[in-house]
């Protein structure tokens, strides 16, 4: 990669500096013109965008190991719930793990130990702190440009694929 001229950014030591550069119809690769970065070919452009995609997937991957790992403390929440409360679920392939029904609607206890609303109040408490991490790990890695089908074969290589975690907060168990 060459220096900067007066029509675009310069590449030196790894920092940009941007001089004004005229627009051009060359093709976007994650939003960068090919012409944008001066003395870059086409070939520089795509391939610093592939490096900061495989950056996005490592550290998806990385974040996502630790988070599954709070899950699994999250299985054993729902697993205490399930069995103190009598709570009754449908299958659902969709789920990589079962206590996401409750944010479905679903985990409603039949009968049971008169601390299910606790149990529940905190299966959710420790979901929704969960759910926020995730949403903003997935948001992170698109955000590096990472492929949608990526993002997915991660999710599901930990257990955490699952179409809900935007959804909001299942309301409190009455007392």
């Amino acid at each position: 990669m060459g220096g900067g001229t007066p029509e675009g950014p310069s590449l030196a030591a790894g920092v940009f500096t941007t001089t004004p550069v005229a627009p051009t119809t060359a093709p976007l690769v994650d939003n960068v013109r090919p012409t944008a970065i001066t003395g870059a070919s086409p070939a520089d452009v795509v391939a610093l965008a592939n490096a900061r995609r495989l950056a996005g997937t490592r550290d998806l991957s990385t974040r996502l190991a630790g988070l599954a790992q709070r899950a699994d403390e999250i299985d054993l929440l729902w697993m205490r719930y399930k069995a103190a409360c009598n709570v009754e679920v449908a299958p659902n392939a969709t789920q990589s793990r079962e206590w996401f029904t409750v944010w479905e609607g679903g985990g409603t206890p039949v009968s049971g130990s008169v601390d299910c609303d606790s149990y529940y109040d905190e299966l959710v408490r420790h979901g929704e702190a969960l759910k926020s991490q995730v949403t903003s790990a997935e948001a992170s890695a698109q955000s590096a440009g990472v492929e949608p089908g990526t993002i997915r074969s991660v999710f599901d290589n930990y257990r955490m694929g699952w179409s809900g975690w935007g959804r909001s907060s299942p309301p409190p168990r009455r007392r």
